[in-house]
């Protein structure tokens, strides 16, 4: 998911009222997550000077060569977010530029329905900066849901993903 996207050097509101205005547009669009993605967003906008700065912004078509290229994971069993966006997406920005993980899971996002292999393709990506050699990688989720192994496998995901968020 891209939180921070490329508008980080962008001119800085003079004042808060054009965050007034954006908080009272999301909310408006969705009660239920508009506060939830305007606080997403503030951080990124209102507090850039404290980020490092991005390796490479992405300003333009799909057919440019990247500097680094992307790792896009898709789940298999996810309506709102189908597989063929997925390949769709990498098919656009071509094998040079994309690889795509195949998550045989369930859920909203990944990291909610752990992978062993899906999460080291990751690691060695964002470590190491490598890339699975195929433009298209299948992996499956350790446990189905509904089986006893499900619970655990949520739960062990659900410390990880704590613990990331107490580093940070």
């Amino acid at each position: 998911m891209v939180i921070c996207p490329e508008g980080y050097d962008q001119p800085q509101p003079e004042n808060l009222e054009f965050w007034k205005a954006i908080w009272q547009n999301a909310t408006h669009a969705s009660w239920i997550s508009g506060d939830m993605r305007f606080y997403y967003v503030f951080p990124c906008r209102q507090f850039y000077k404290y980020w490092p700065t991005p390796a490479e912004v992405y300003r333009g078509g799909l057919s440019k060569t990247l500097k680094n290229p992307l790792l896009l994971i898709s789940e298999t069993h996810y309506p709102a977010t189908p597989l063929r966006h997925g390949r769709r997406l990498r098919e656009a920005f071509g094998s040079d530029n994309a690889r795509l993980i195949v998550h045989h899971g369930y859920g909203h996002g990944s990291h909610l329905d752990p992978s062993d292999c899906t999460d080291a393709i990751g690691r060695k990506y964002i470590l190491e900066g490598i890339l699975p050699d195929a433009d298209e990688t299948h992996c499956s989720a350790n446990a189905k849901p509904f089986s006893p192994s499900y619970q655990s496998a949520l739960d062990e995901a659900e410390l990880t993903w704590n613990l990331r968020m107490t580093r940070h």
